[in-house]
């Protein structure tokens, strides 16, 4: 939402400023031409309600000689939905901000990360779902996370004081892959015994390196065709490093969609908090 050299090119006001041109329009149009010039999506509504605002001795005046009732009526009804727009809008942009204040906590430069301000961001029921309340379990998630890059936050629907919102971000990695996995990009139908001396080799791996190969085994045949299968298994595992992995470590680039459901802590009052992160992917194959 931009600046409009003059009013009726706004297409959000060409009704008001032709229902009241006279006289709620009739003055001070500089004054609300800048006013108009404001930064976001709020802009035009305290524009629009500062044109009120600064007319009001006039409408006040007509009122008085008992003219124009009508105009009072309108305006409070006017006045009642603007404020809530502004609500609406001011509620959507805290969500926002606090959505964007995770992913930036955890983005590029480890010695700038901070992870308690992201850890603190999240629910109490989530960490205790997803890191059994252990944050260094959470940091280990980005271990070998090089950069977070965030590129859009939309909104995604509103339902029982629960916000939902896609992320949508690009992240790179530079993380040792098991041996084998690159053998499997492309695999067809005919090949799926790929699949499976893979998964026995690794699982033998895991196991002889005293880590729980049966959690490996527990995991969904589809993952293995993720990118970052390895960071899945490590992950899954709790653990840093796996045996049987390539020497060099790619840095590889990822383009992720997460749907981030927020709500607050308190019905009424009381700050936002990140109750779930889900990968678009999961949802999709369910």
């Amino acid at each position: 939402m931009g600046y409009w050299p003059n009013y009726g090119t706004s297409p959000k006001t060409t009704k008001f400023v032709i229902a009241f041109r006279y006289p709620i329009m009739s003055k001070n149009k500089s004054n609300l031409k800048n006013l108009f010039d404001l930064y976001g999506g709020g802009g035009e509504f305290l524009g629009l309600l500062a044109g009120l605002f600064l007319n009001g001795v006039s409408i006040y005046k007509q009122i008085q000689e008992g003219h124009q009732w009508y105009i009072l009526a309108f305006l409070i009804g006017l006045a009642i939905a603007l404020g809530y727009l502004f609500i609406r809008w001011l509620r959507k942009f805290i969500i926002k901000r606090k959505i964007k204040s995770f992913y930036e906590a955890i983005r590029i430069g480890i010695p700038t990360r901070d992870f308690s301000k992201a850890w603190n961001l999240l629910s109490q029921e989530f960490k205790n779902d997803r890191w059994d309340n252990d944050i260094n379990r959470f940091k280990k998630g980005f271990k070998f996370t090089q950069n977070v890059e965030l590129l859009k936050i939309v909104s995604n629907g509103y339902k029982h004081l629960s916000h939902s919102y896609i992320v949508l971000y690009k992240d790179s990695m530079s993380a040792p892959e098991i041996k084998g996995l690159e053998q499997l990009d492309g695999v067809s139908l005919g090949e799926v015994e790929k699949i499976k001396d893979f998964a026995l080799a690794t699982y033998q791996d895991l196991k002889n390196a005293s880590h729980d190969a049966e959690k490996f085994n527990a995991l969904e045949a589809k993952l293995v065709f993720r990118k970052n299968f390895s960071d899945i298994v490590r992950w899954t595992l709790n653990v840093d490093n796996l045996p049987n992995v390539q020497s060099d470590n790619p840095e590889k680039y990822y383009l992720s969609a997460k749907l981030v459901r927020i709500k607050r802590r308190k019905p009424i009052i009381g700050t936002y908090e990140i109750t779930n992160i889900t990968d678009i992917n999961d949802i999709m194959d369910t």
